[in-house]
């Protein structure tokens, strides 16, 4: 039933019911709903601004600007105890949310679209929930951003958008300027729906200018100290080699003073840096340029995977823009340039580098809200029902996950953990600890010891008690792994230590159950 009153409310305060909605969804999803990070980069990167990596909070977040990690961890020193680190990505979300819910509710969609468009919102919002991640939650903010220039009528939205768009490159500078990419794709569907306007175009140079210095900023940072600067470029050059699915195809065609037992555990994110030095890895990266294109092209094979867990979503979104490439009539090419724009961006990433799900959730996200205000009220009968689809096709994708094992391995691993010497330090193998299955409210305080990783951590300042194979000889860091790797990697440590540094190891036990074992090495003992 109609109420005037209730109908004067909501359109008087309509930003702040928004506001409020959103975040009671977003508080309900992360506490209650088995909530966790997609990969533990974040939990590593909590741990770091929290201190809890290093022993006191810092700034140096690696993959995040490091103008926000000194807020990250000023909030840390003024309040230690409060995951912060998760609080911060609540709130990109739930102001993400508002500025989209916003945007939608005030596009030219027919009220039914409208509906299926908003809760289509909310169901990519529960999936970016429920795995919550640097990447798609810069994402996020730069859609919101973007949609908020594209409409903009006034001085103050364009502020608001450069400003949230310069909090998305903080967040993760790459994922901004992807979504930039997707939207540069629509950006003549939107001329044509609202008209040229030199004033948004202005803004958006803005947005990308101030995305590019502030990056600028973070990449200065890290260059006026030494040591982070050599970090820097190493954490670089190595990326360019686990991220890479040519890195298989160079294993013959190594430096010749790379070792290949050297290079398998350096793509097994346990590179020992004393070893396997920047020099060694810019050589490895020379080698793998050569890699020809005909091979790389080969690498799109590998999108079957993305195919057969999305093709449902993938067909139907398809399907949305032919459907909206006929309501445009004489101006049907505009729908097809997203489509061509955002297939060429994940071909052209598959070359070099794995397509993973967060960057296709990326692209996807930004379609469906950019495409969501460009509609035509011609449409206006066909959106609400191809959006219920694309709805059904998303729900149908994200049923193939299953999450429950995660948090089984991750209360497992912390029981394991319990009955070992409170002095030790555990460097998990690759990414067997399961650190990002933890409620992201809880993650500096779930594991009851110290642990550390190589991976993207090897040769920073904050590793140096682990930084070579020989500082688990003998000491309290020791080596966290899968009984079923367990062989492999002590025959390539022990081969590496041999060659490298001349000392002759076998393995320590410091525990072994069922499906893990923790070890370090001792020196073989003469006879």
């Amino acid at each position: 039933m109609y109420n005037p009153t209730v109908s004067r409310l909501w359109s008087q305060y309509r930003t702040l019911w928004l506001l409020l909605l959103n975040s009671l969804f977003v508080v309900f999803v992360t506490v209650f709903c088995s909530s966790h990070f997609e990969t533990n980069d974040d939990v590593v990167m909590a741990w770091i601004a929290s201190g809890q990596y290093s022993g006191t909070p810092d700034a140096h977040l690696v993959f995040i600007n490091i103008l926000y990690g000194y807020v990250v961890a000023a909030l840390y020193r003024l309040m230690p105890g409060f995951e912060w680190y998760t609080c911060m990505f609540a709130i990109a979300h739930i102001v993400s949310l508002t500025i989209i819910g916003g945007q939608i509710l005030d596009s030219k969609l027919h009220r039914y679209s409208r509906m299926a468009a908003m809760l289509l919102c909310y169901v990519i919002e529960v999936w970016a929930l429920l795995l919550l991640q640097f990447t798609t939650t810069a994402a996020l903010l730069a859609t919101a951003s973007l949609s908020l220039v594209m409409t903009s009528q006034t001085p103050w939205q364009r502020v608001a958008g450069v400003l949230i768009f310069v909090w998305a490159a903080l967040v993760r500078f790459k994922a901004a300027m992807l979504v930039g990419v997707v939207f540069a794709c629509y950006y003549p569907w939107s001329v044509y729906v609202y008209g040229f306007n030199w004033r948004r175009l202005a803004t958006l140079a803005v947005c990308v200018v101030s995305g590019v210095a502030v990056q600028y900023i973070h990449f200065k940072s890290y260059f006026n100290d030494s040591r982070w600067a050599y970090y820097y470029e190493y954490n670089i050059n190595r990326g360019k080699i686990n991220d890479n699915p040519n890195a298989g195809a160079v294993r013959e065609k190594l430096p010749p003073q790379v070792r290949l037992a050297d290079y398998i555990l350096l793509c097994n994110f346990f590179a020992d840096t004393d070893v396997t030095d920047l020099k060694d890895l810019q050589d490895i990266n020379e080698v793998m340029d050569q890699v020809s294109l005909r091979q790389k092209i080969n690498n799109w094979q590998k999108l079957k995977n993305l195919w057969n867990q999305f093709k449902w979503l993938i067909v139907i979104t398809l399907v949305v823009m032919v459907a909206t490439a006929v309501a445009l009539r004489e101006k049907w090419w505009l729908a097809f340039v997203p489509i061509a724009g955002c297939m060429l961006v994940v071909l052209l990433i598959a070359l070099n580098g794995a397509v993973k799900i967060r960057i296709f959730y990326t692209i996807l996200l930004a379609v469906y809200v950019f495409m969501s205000q460009l509609h035509k009220p011609v449409v206006k009968y066909v959106s609400p029902v191809l959006l219920a689809l694309c709805m059904v096709g998303f729900v149908k994708a994200e049923s193939t996950f299953d999450y429950h094992n995660g948090f089984v391995i991750a209360r497992y691993e912390r029981n394991l953990m319990r009955d070992l010497p409170d002095d030790v330090t555990l460097c998990g193998w690759s990414a067997i600890i399961k650190s990002e299955y933890v409620n992201p409210w809880q993650v500096s305080s779930y594991f009851p010891m110290q642990i550390k990783g190589k991976g993207w951590l090897a040769s920073s300042p904050f590793n140096d008690d682990i930084a070579a194979y020989t500082d688990f000889i003998g000491t309290n860091n020791a080596v966290f792994i899968l009984n079923s790797q367990a062989d492999k990697a002590i025959k390539l440590l022990t081969a590496s230590i041999r060659q490298n540094y001349h000392k002759d190891v076998e393995p320590n036990w410091l525990m072994q159950s069922r499906f893990f074992s923790v070890f370090n090495f001792k020196e073989k003992v003469s006879e």
